[in-house]
């Protein structure tokens, strides 16, 4: 134990170096807290009081580490009032400081119960804590390299640094969280979150509101893969906010590329999703596989199944992607979300498409209920020609 007024100068504090605490069981094995500083603040006023009061709190070069099994129990409930203290006499044990600073630590937070997971790497904090019959409240500047948080075994943050203010409430006694007023910066997204998240049991209350004034308008991000055994298995995203218009107007654009991408156009409308092994016979005997997909024609930027009763005679010729593509194009003028990957992957570039529903059979026109049912009469029968794609 050290006393000093220059480790934190000009504030007197009484330092622990190197010091740790165990957690409570079924995790007595285990560290709750380890530092390498953890300095506790003196309320110079008090020195020659009868009561010396601790005001302020610096913890460095830490691991913090908040767990709680499959049946509730936790790690952190490491006082308890002695069963020899008057009932009378029993006390609330918490935590309250004006000035509490943590730097470059690592904060873990594993609730198997709700499984809740939040992984903080490298964080500094500097403002208010207070930690009273299992409520904490923030109130502070942070910035933190590394969040990782996942719910529901979803992993929805990975990897992504966190500066900012928080203002926040966690009820642990019924694992419930209150955002009062957040601003914060994740990533290049800078964004205000307000509201609740409450987990009473097993139920789950979302009332949250996340807005950004960023001047585009759009969220930067990495799709990853939970699969190991894709091509792709991870892949750089953009999404920007748009409002949704029903316009029987749109149609599919086919994409514009540049000079070197010249011929880049043509495999846009091949189905990627859906590609299957061809069988090739070599002249001495040999057999070898390749994979080879379906493509649409010009057609399907050309037919539109909102605007005009369409014929057998457009029909009858196309193939049964173009059929396909025609049809699902309806459904994506009135925001359909595609569960299917394979209808998905043509809409997904175009501006204009906005998955919001998952039924749309309500707000179809007479004229796209009759295209529909007729487009699915020639899909019935309707062939496609494979072929293979380079990409």
């Amino acid at each position: 134990m050290d006393i000093s007024f220059f480790n934190h100068f000009p504030k007197l504090t009484v330092t622990l170096t190197d010091s740790s605490i165990k957690g409570s069981k079924p995790y007595q094995t285990e560290n709750l807290i380890s530092a390498k500083e953890i300095a506790l603040g003196v309320d110079v006023k008090t020195l020659f009081d009868d009561k010396i009061i601790f005001n302020e709190l610096f913890i460095t070069d830490a691991t913090i580490n908040l767990k709680i099994d499959s049946l509730g129990r936790n790690n952190f409930d490491i006082v308890k009032p002695s069963d020899e203290v008057e009932k009378e006499e029993e006390s609330s044990v918490g935590l309250a400081l004006n000035n509490f600073k943590i730097a470059n630590s690592n904060f873990l937070y594993d609730d198997q119960s709700s499984k809740t997971y939040l992984k903080l790497d490298q964080f500094d904090y500097d403002g208010l804590i207070d930690f009273t019959e299992n409520q904490l409240t923030l109130n502070a500047k942070t910035d933190i390299k590394n969040v990782n948080f996942s719910f529901d075994e979803q992993k929805y943050v990975k990897n992504l640094p966190l500066k900012g203010k928080i203002n926040s409430k966690i009820d642990l006694n019924n694992l419930s969280f209150y955002f009062t007023e957040n601003n914060l910066e994740l990533g290049q997204f800078p964004f205000s979150l307000k509201g609740s998240l409450l987990m009473p049991n097993e139920s789950k209350v979302f009332d949250l509101t996340i807005s950004s004034e960023k001047n585009d308008d759009s969220i930067y991000g990495t799709w990853i893969s939970k699969r190991k055994d894709l091509p792709v298995l991870s892949r750089k995203f953009s999404l920007k906010k748009t409002e949704f218009i029903y316009n029987p107007k749109n149609i599919l654009v086919q994409p514009k590329y540049g000079v070197d991408e010249e011929y880049a156009d043509e495999y846009d409308n091949v189905d990627w999703v859906n590609s299957k092994k061809k069988k090739y016979d070599e002249s001495d005997g040999e057999e070898y596989f390749v994979d080879v997909q379906r493509a649409a024609s010009d057609e399907i930027y050309k037919i539109n199944g909102s605007t005009q009763k369409l014929t057998e005679k457009q029909l009858k010729n196309l193939h049964k992607l173009d059929l396909e593509i025609i049809r699902n194009t309806i459904y994506a003028r009135h925001g359909y979300s595609f569960a299917n990957r394979g209808a998905r992957q043509f809409f997904d570039y175009v501006d204009w498409y906005v998955p919001l529903y998952t039924n749309v059979e309500d707000k179809l026109s007479p004229i796209e209920k009759d295209n529909i049912a007729l487009l699915k009469r020639f899909e019935k029968y309707a062939t496609d020609n494979y072929q293979q794609y380079g990409r």
